[in-house]
Formats: structure tokens, C-alpha cells, sequence
């Protein structure tokens, strides 16, 4: 729910600096992000990113994208279904052309120590493939011992995972990986293409 006095705040901010995002937290329906829409007309230009924090939120016809909450969405639904849950938001944004950033939990392991764990490392370049299109870190930066350093290993994460996300690219780097003969290179190329 929107207050009287973040109106004023939003105001004050968008007056002396353009506002590119807003962030909308427990937004369960489109009518939650209509409300948002109506309340802050002055802010027309912004992105209206909302945070899906349950299994049954449906907001993602009325806003321009989704936060996705893992560690809320970890408490609506059991542990190992929350995989299933988080690719059929992303297919969703991807069939919709809106952006869909993850957050929470995601290398919390740096929170207080300068390298993150591999199993952390592959789950997000397994998020990034599945469609993610930004990584949203919180603890981690917000009081965490090493917030640069954390910074950086998600961006070289995100580096490193891009070249997977282009098909062609994709094929590219298995061939650089593995010892082709000339007509199986043709064929990974053609695939690629085709894809």
C-alpha cells in the first residue's frame, strides 16, 4: 500500500532526479499495479518492476516486469518446487517480452567471506540461461563484509554465462571446447543458425 507520504517523497525525487525503476512490493494482483499506476501518475516514464513474493501472485499483465522474491516465494511453496516456479515466471516474462530480475538468496555466501560457493556460481548461470535478465543482490551488499567484491563476482559470472545465452555463440564455444572434423562443424553451425 502506497502512503501519502511516499507520493511526497516520490515527488520530491522524481523533481530533482529523473526515476527510471519502481519496485513494488507485495503486489499480488494487476489491480495492485493499477493502483501504483494511478497513484503516481507523474511518474509515467518509469518502469514498474514487481516484486513476486507468492505462488499466487498474477501480476504480470499490468506490470513492465518482475523482482522475483526467492526467499519469499521459498515460504509459500515447498523447497523443490521452487526451481519449476521460477522457470515458469521467466518463460512467461520471455513470451511477454518484460524483463525479469532475481533476487534474494543468491551468493549470500560472500556475505562473510570474499569468494562465493560453485553450486552458487551455477545457479545463477543457470538462472541467466533460463531467461533471467538481471541478478538483484541484497544481503550481500547491503551488510556484507565484501559488497565490491561481490559486485564483481556476479558481473564475471554474467560475463562469463552471456556467450551461452546466443545460440550461435553457444555452438561456437563447444567447438572451441571439443575437436570437430570439418562436417561436424558445418552441422553446429547450421544448428546454431537455425536456432
Amino acid at each position: 500500500v502506497i502512503q501519502e507520504q511516499d507520493i511526497i517523497d516520490l515527488q520530491y525525487l522524481n523533481s530533482k532526479h529523473k526515476i527510471d525503476y519502481i519496485n513494488v512490493p507485495y503486489a499480488s494482483t494487476d489491480e495492485d499495479i493499477k493502483v501504483v499506476r494511478r497513484l503516481l501518475p507523474f511518474l509515467d516514464q518509469a518502469v514498474i518492476m514487481a516484486r513476486v513474493e507468492d505462488k499466487s501472485a498474477s501480476i504480470l499483465h499490468e506490470a513492465d516486469g518482475i523482482i522475483i522474491q526467492r526467499r519469499s516465494l521459498g515460504l509459500s511453496i515447498v523447497s523443490e518446487k521452487l526451481f519449476a516456479l521460477q522457470n515458469l515466471l521467466l518463460e512467461q516474462c520471455k513470451l511477454k517480452a518484460k524483463p525479469a530480475i532475481l533476487a534474494n538468496e543468491i551468493i549470500e555466501s560472500m556475505i562473510d567471506s570474499d569468494t562465493a560457493f560453485r553450486s552458487e556460481i551455477a545457479d545463477i548461470q543457470n538462472s541467466l540461461v533460463q531467461g533471467a535478465d538481471g541478478i538483484l543482490l541484497d544481503k550481500e551488499t547491503a551488510y556484507g563484509d565484501y559488497p565490491i567484491e561481490s559486485v564483481a563476482m556476479v558481473s564475471k559470472t554474467i560475463a562469463e554465462t552471456s556467450h551461452m545465452i546466443d545460440p550461435y555463440k553457444k555452438f561456437k564455444t563447444l567447438y572451441s571446447i571439443w575437436d570437430f572434423t570439418d562436417k561436424d562443424e558445418i552441422l553446429v553451425m547450421n544448428v546454431a543458425k537455425i536456432i
